[in-house]
């Protein structure tokens, strides 16, 4: 009998943090730009920070369970961007300079 596999999207690492939906309302200029997002390998990737928007409401994510006040919206390096529900372990500013 084959070993069961699990779903590919189970497999690999994953971003941090978790997608949103495009949220109404204004949005807060972010005061650092660039940033550092923590993936489940444990690695931490490059992105570039273009918004905040704080909810109304908070919410709770399904699948971990964190209460999100604060949504991103994040840039990766190859242009593409999308809203995620911030959660302060997984998004870093990134240094000026690695060392």
């Amino acid at each position: 009998m084959p070993e069961p596999r699990e779903p590919a999207y189970l497999r690999g690492a994953r971003m941090g943090l978790g997608a949103a939906r495009t949220p109404p309302g204004p949005y807060v200029r972010p005061r650092r730009t660039a940033a550092r997002v923590r993936w489940s390998d444990g690695t931490w990737r490059q992105y570039t920070v273009v918004a905040w928007r704080k909810l109304d409401e908070p919410r709770t994510e399904m699948m971990s369970g964190p209460r999100i006040t604060w949504l991103v919206r994040l840039r990766t390096p190859d242009g593409s961007d999308g809203w995620f529900g911030y959660r302060p372990g997984s998004l870093r500013p990134r240094p000026d300079r690695e060392t």
